[in-house]
């Protein structure tokens, strides 16, 4: 929650209560409110905003008018950053920030590249080895020696879940913050055995 800034999203929201970021909506309601031409009301949305939430190639691709007083950003946070390509990567960074931020975990999924093998090896031609169209760049900085903090505590799953990642992907190092009681099997659902945290469901029967 940033109730202090002027906040836009570029593209389409997935809930009601963030249309209200949208680019379009804000420029509707400026062009309504002002009385001035739509595409002018979009610019200026942009150039005051303070933060902008985007994909990083649609943040490229924008206008110009772009940014802190159409200044660039002091800031890029790049989230999900592990499956950011180095192109994508690239691109997030066009709008000249002073500080880029990473956040990702390299024990995840990595880029998904849908490019033709002709197209990968031109671009590999133009980029440094190992930061390829099908290449993370948050790896690739982290094998460069890049500083970088780990997040050593997990909320999300149940505590006998995050012993397996935690011993085989992060040295032991990942903790839990959560006990067993706080992730009860839900209700309505028949659990084989109520002492293992764990149920598969055979999703290969078709919906009815």
């Amino acid at each position: 929650s940033c109730p202090q800034a002027s906040l836009v999203r570029l593209g389409l929201a997935s809930s009601e209560e963030a249309k209200n970021f949208e680019l379009d909506t804000q420029a509707r309601q400026k062009e309504k409110r002002e009385g001035c031409n739509f595409f002018k009301a979009r610019d200026l949305v942009l150039k005051s905003a303070r933060v902008t939430l985007s994909t990083c190639v649609r943040a490229a691709a924008s206008s110009k008018h772009f940014g802190v007083e159409a200044g660039g950003f002091l800031t890029v946070i790049v989230d999900e950053a592990t499956q950011a390509n180095t192109p994508a990567f690239l691109a997030a960074l066009a709008r000249r920030p002073s500080c880029a931020v990473l956040v990702g975990d390299a024990q995840q999924l990595g880029p998904v590249c849908t490019l033709s093998p002709p197209d990968v090896e031109e671009l590999q031609r133009m980029l440094p080895k190992g930061l390829g169209p099908q290449n993370s760049t948050f790896e690739w900085l982290l094998q460069q020696g890049l500083d970088s903090v780990m997040l050593t505590e997990q909320h999300r799953m149940h505590p006998s879940l995050a012993q397996f990642p935690s011993e085989h992907f992060y040295g032991g190092r990942l903790t839990s913050a959560v006990i067993a009681r706080d992730r009860l099997p839900p209700q309505g659902v028949p659990w084989p055995a109520s002492t293992v945290p764990v149920l598969l469901l055979d999703t290969s029967a078709m919906e009815v």
